[in-house]
C-alpha cells in the first residue's frame, strides 16, 4: 500500500476523502469494529512499517486500490500464492492466446473431419 499510495498525484487527505465517498456508494462500512470513516491518521498507520498491528480491511482494499490507481497491493497478497494479476494490455494479449489456441484447435478438427468426410 506505501509503494501504491506514494505513485499517487492524490494528498493522503483526497485519498481519504475519496475512499470513503467510493465506500459510501458502495454501501461498504468503514475501518475497524465500530465502522468510522476512514481517517489520514488511520491511513497512515496502514501504511506505516512501525504499525504492523494495523492492517487495512479486506473489504477497503479493493477501494484503496481503485482510489490510488494501482494493483499493487492486490498483486502482493497474490504472489506468495505463486499467482499474478492480469490487466490492460497483458489481459488482451491473454484472451487473444486463448482464442487463437482455440481457433487452431478448431481448424484441426475442422481438417480431420473433412478427410473422414472425403472432403479433403
Amino acid at each position: 500500500m506505501r509503494e501504491a499510495l506514494k505513485g499517487c498525484p492524490l494528498s493522503r487527505e483526497q485519498v481519504v476523502d475519496e475512499m470513503n465517498r467510493l465506500a459510501g456508494l458502495e454501501g461498504i462500512p468503514g475501518s475497524g469494529n465500530s465502522r468510522q470513516p476512514v481517517t489520514p491518521a488511520l491511513l497512515d498507520k496502514w501504511v506505516s512499517p512501525a504499525s504492523a498491528g494495523h492492517i487495512v480491511p479486506l473489504r477497503l482494499l479493493p477501494v484503496f486500490c481503485q482510489v490510488v490507481g494501482s494493483t499493487l497491493p492486490v498483486a502482493a497478497l497474490a504472489a506468495p500464492l505463486g499467482a499474478s494479476l492480469v490487466s490492460g494490455e497483458d489481459l488482451s494479449l491473454l484472451e487473444w492466446a486463448r482464442t487463437e489456441r482455440k481457433r487452431k484447435e478448431y481448424a484441426r478438427r475442422a481438417r480431420r473431419l473433412a478427410q473422414e468426410a472425403g472432403i479433403e
